[in-house]
């Protein structure tokens, strides 16, 4: 796109596909990367063929596009479901093939030139160009005989040859259990979104000011049920105009809530550190409780880290009370997230063994950096009065036997949350 836009030798519209489900940010995502080039130069059209109800429709979005390249303007032109019916199954398809290969359209016995301009064709029906073309070896992007059939007669791979990229937009929901970095979008695309509709949230470094709830709650809620629409209405439903920073109070009603996303589960989110922050002393407790049954068979009676609760060293205490800081951490790691027990009893919930490996190694690490900022370091022989440890080594490096003291007490998170009021839910 930047080459098109900088090289005047180029005089025929640039042709680019984006696929991607309702709401998944299509629009929103091109037009920010071609204003980041020539945000002067480029003019924004939309047109939805679906809306189109004959040839003269599309002839008189073609005289729009050519007015604005007559004026010196770069048009970015979305043909929005480019692959809806007309007169049949992707009727638009030949209507433009000259355009894109020749740069002009026929009006009557007229042929027009359009212009230097960026054509961008927005799936409607189909939600990836494979499923589009066919051209994928999932199951999912295999056509049928007749859809193939199809394809070909209305000059699907003619048109397929004209473009010059394709782009399949994700979105801001997770898209099946392999996609990890849904939550990175998610972030991206929110404060892109704040920056152009409410920059006054921002400090003179750019810095986001929001409410660390409100931030968790946008980022960590399961989905959006309008995809990126979702994630604009609750931004502009919320009372920001003028404010310094996005608070809990500036949100929408729960009732407009409701309406793009689970609002319980977003109002857990918001207040999860809350309610969690008061309940720290109960967890660090029942984490000690676990270790004293887990290592009564181990460790002797009298071993400073094997007493109760009341009597325990504080150095110990506030070991346990740092472990229970970094449990939502570790949940959000795979994929889990916690919620206040409304009823009476907890969920059962058992990590599965790939989880309880990440965790067990997450533990591990945050015990090797709680002892190094206590100064102890590595030795064959342990010596809690000169700190020194054996385990100070990396996850990779230790016996099996060590590793299984961390991986028994994450396997006993659920049980912690539990005893403080507390259940563990899969976000996915």
């Amino acid at each position: 796109m930047r080459e098109y836009i900088e090289s005047e030798s180029y005089t025929r519209p640039l042709s680019i596909a984006v696929f991607g489900s309702p709401g998944s940010g299509k629009s929103f995502g091109i037009t920010e990367i071609a204003k980041s080039i020539a945000s002067g130069r480029i003019e924004i059209l939309k047109f939805n063929l679906s809306q189109f109800d004959s040839k003269s429709d599309l002839i008189s979005a073609f005289h729009k596009v050519r007015d604005l390249a007559l004026e010196g303007k770069i048009p970015l032109v979305f043909f929005d479901e480019f692959d809806s019916d007309f007169n049949g199954k992707l009727g638009w398809l030949k209507y433009f093939l000259e355009p894109m290969q020749d740069g002009k359209f026929m009006e009557r016995e007229t042929m027009h030139p359009i212009g230097r301009s960026i054509f961008v064709f927005a799936g409607g029906i189909n939600n990836t160009f494979e499923r589009f073309s066919g051209d994928g070896a999932d199951d999912a992007a295999t056509m049928d005989p007749e859809e193939e059939r199809t394809y070909k007669d209305t000059k699907g791979p003619d048109f397929t040859s004209r473009l010059r990229g394709y782009v399949n937009i994700r979105g801001p929901n997770q898209r099946g259990s392999d996609d990890t970095v849904f939550l990175i979008r998610r972030a991206m695309l929110l404060r892109s979104l704040l920056e152009q509709k409410v920059d006054n949230l921002f400090d003179s470094k750019k810095h986001l000011r929001i409410d660390d709830g409100v931030l968790r709650a946008l980022i960590n809620v399961k989905s959006y049920k309008h995809g990126t629409r979702s994630i604009e209405a609750i931004i502009e439903m919320s009372m920001l105009n003028g404010r310094r920073s996005w608070e809990q109070a500036y949100l929408p009603a729960k009732e407009q809530l409701k309406l793009h996303l689970d609002e319980e589960s977003f109002s857990r989110l918001l207040v999860s550190d809350v309610i969690l922050g008061a309940s720290r002393e109960r967890l660090a407790e029942a984490i000690h409780e676990r270790y004293l049954t887990d290592q009564k068979d181990r460790k002797a009676a009298d071993d400073r880290s094997m007493q109760p609760w009341p009597e325990l060293d504080s150095g110990l205490k506030e070991s346990n009370r740092k472990q229970a800081d970094q449990i939502q951490e570790k949940l959000r790691r795979v994929h889990c997230g916690l919620r206040p027990v409304v009823e009476a009893g907890a969920l059962s919930y058992e990590f599965t063994p790939e989880e309880v490996e990440i965790l067990a190694e997450m533990e591990h690490e945050r015990w090797v950096s709680e002892r190094g900022a206590d100064e102890w370091v590595y030795g064959e022989m342990r010596d809690v009065d000169a700190k020194i440890s054996p385990h100070l080594r990396s996850w990779n490096e230790l016996t099996e036997e060590v590793k299984e003291y961390d991986r028994e007490t994450v396997r006993g998170i659920p049980e912690f949350l539990a005893k403080a009021g507390f259940e563990v839910y899969r976000m996915d």
